[in-house]
């Protein structure tokens, strides 16, 4: 076999491996053929991909280079925007955006050309009582000002979310909406918006980004007692070494710095600790390895965020983990898109990185179907809140680690 040949051949083992999540694997490979040649397009887009959702630096290099092989590729542009998202870099961000079609996101990342995202007044560590953590975790926080509300705390949301009629009332900025997919693959509007300031705990933040979401009829159902008017995501918990302790009924937020991180070591070191590695996908999707009733590994999406159950999935998982659905045992939830139907079910066991937990509730019905694909990887579940209730999860989103005491 020629050398053009066999680099041709392992360069479509890689993409074969990177399809199924081996990302690993797929780095070996890439190695191997980055010493040999880097001018092409797919191996640049490869190798930036996974160093992206690795959170690691080094992305910039190859998705930039990505990008001047093939300039008019919009995934390429997406993925380099993502990255300078997550640096709170909105200019450079929005720059990549500009030509992909996201208008009223792009108007959202330029409004902040002249202001500090996220930016916190005295960075120091804060600890807040949750108010509940049943049927999900509850913090009290300010908006822009205005009194206390009430935010549940969901790591299948993104940046901050406040209920449509909640934002009619306070003075923040809108730029337009978008049609995002939720629960049960249902479609919903979505706008984007911004806020100059945002109070948690003893800290102040100011100038973030927003999403605006009818919350209502979800809400009112699961809240009963509580008027809750919005959510915290993933990329709010992003910009802290952020622990979410459902057994003390606590949210830590300490500075994402070294010193932080040794501080938490030096605190948590007489407990039991499970280290698991996430990597990050779009701009607030974790994935981990994990197992239902002990099918082949799959990549589950960690969304703390679906009421009344631990897991749910599509229907290839389902096959694979020989699950039978009673549907006798049907019931309907609500997500950001409407109602869904759910048929219920339990699972014998449910594993994430090392950790098993046996007999739990699930869900058939809530995952949204174009997850499974969306992220040219395959996804085979969503792991939630029933599974977390028995521990302190810690997101280290340098060291790509979960840390479950």
């Amino acid at each position: 076999m020629n050398k053009k040949k066999k680099q041709s051949n392992n360069l479509k083992q890689a993409i074969t491996l990177f399809k199924q999540g081996k990302f690993n694997e797929t780095e070996q490979i890439l190695s191997n053929l980055n010493q040999i040649n880097q001018d092409n397009f797919t191996q640049n887009f490869l190798n930036g991909y996974i160093a992206l959702i690795q959170n690691s630096p080094i992305a910039e290099k190859w998705l930039t280079k990505a990008n001047q092989l093939r300039s008019k590729d919009l995934s390429t542009k997406l993925l380099l925007s993502e990255f300078y998202y997550r640096k709170d870099k909105f200019q450079e961000a929005s720059d990549y955006l500009e030509s992909t079609g996201n208008v009223s996101k792009f108007k959202k990342l330029r409004y902040f050309e002249d202001k500090i995202p996220y930016q916190i007044e005295e960075n120091k560590k804060t600890t807040l009582k949750l108010i509940t953590i049943d049927p999900l975790p509850v913090v009290q926080v300010k908006i822009n000002g205005y009194e206390p509300v009430n935010f549940f705390i969901d790591t299948g949301g993104g940046e901050l979310i406040l209920d449509t009629s909640y934002a009619k009332k306070i003075d923040i900025k809108q730029f337009g909406d978008v049609i995002g997919t939720f629960g049960g693959g249902k479609k919903g509007k979505l706008s984007h918006g911004a806020i100059n300031s945002f109070e948690i705990g003893g800290l102040k933040i100011n100038n973030l980004p927003i999403n605006i979401l009818t919350l209502g009829d979800a809400l009112n159902r699961y809240f009963k007692n509580l008027k809750i008017v919005g959510a915290i995501g993933t990329i709010f918990l992003y910009h802290f070494l952020s622990t979410l302790d459902y057994k003390n009924k606590e949210l830590i937020l300490r500075p994402r710095t070294e010193k932080s991180y040794e501080e938490f070591k030096i605190e948590n070191q007489s407990k039991q600790m499970t280290s698991i590695p996430f990597w990050l996908c779009d701009d607030h999707y974790m994935v981990a390895w994990g197992t239902v009733n002990q099918s082949k590994p799959h990549l589950f999406l960690v969304d703390t965020g679906m009421v009344g159950g631990a897991f749910t999935c599509p229907k290839n998982t389902i096959k694979d983990a020989k699950i039978n659905l009673d549907k006798r045992r049907q019931s309907s939830g609500m997500g950001g898109g409407g109602s869904v139907k759910i048929l219920n079910f339990e699972a014998k066991e449910i594993t994430l990185g090392s950790l098993k937990q046996k007999n739990l509730p699930c869900q058939y019905g809530p995952f949204p179907s174009t997850l499974e694909k969306v992220f040219g990887f395959h996804i085979g579940g969503l792991i939630s809140h029933n599974f977390f209730k028995k521990y302190a999860i810690t997101m280290d989103f340098d060291r790509m680690q979960y840390y479950l005491a």
